[in-house]
């Protein structure tokens, strides 16, 4: 019985590994492997939450929000890659590895500014990207992300 409930407990970390309480995860790979297992696409934000401000409105106006979380996780893997910049010697290792993927990502995906918003199907191929805008509110960038996945679909 221990047994099981070992195996249990590292099987539910290995599938909730880097999402966090927030409905967001900040793991490109964990995100990737979701979208494919539950036939989803990603919704990938790149964002400055320490240095953007359009960022930080955007996150306390919406992405915070129970309404867009409950929403938006229905059809979408959502993933959040941080942009916040500091002085690299004086970052934890953790923090400094996940800041040189954010940003080996951010220069993969040719990003030029943020808030930037791609969308990516399950098998991780860009379909749609935008950049934020301070009029969205939870229903407007719920309406743009159906938009776009119908779009996608003609």
């Amino acid at each position: 019985m221990k047994t099981i409930i070992a195996v249990w407990a590292v099987w539910t970390a290995v599938l909730t590994a880097g999402f966090g309480a927030t409905g967001w995860t900040k793991d490109y790979d964990a995100a990737l492997a979701t979208a494919k297992r539950e036939n989803k696409p990603v919704l990938v934000q790149f964002t400055g939450q320490k240095w953007c401000a359009l960022c930080v409105i955007l996150e306390k106006k919406i992405f915070s929000k129970k309404q867009f979380l409950e929403t938006a996780s229905k059809k979408w893997v959502l993933l959040e890659l941080d942009l916040t910049r500091g002085k690299l010697d004086k970052m934890p290792p953790a923090q400094r590895a996940m800041y040189e993927r954010n940003r080996k990502l951010a220069h993969k995906f040719k990003l030029r500014s943020v808030p930037t918003f791609i969308l990516l199907d399950p098998n991780g191929k860009e379909f749609s990207r935008f950049l934020g805008e301070s009029t969205w509110t939870v229903e407007s960038f719920l309406k743009l992300l159906d938009d776009q996945l119908a779009k996608k679909g003609k």
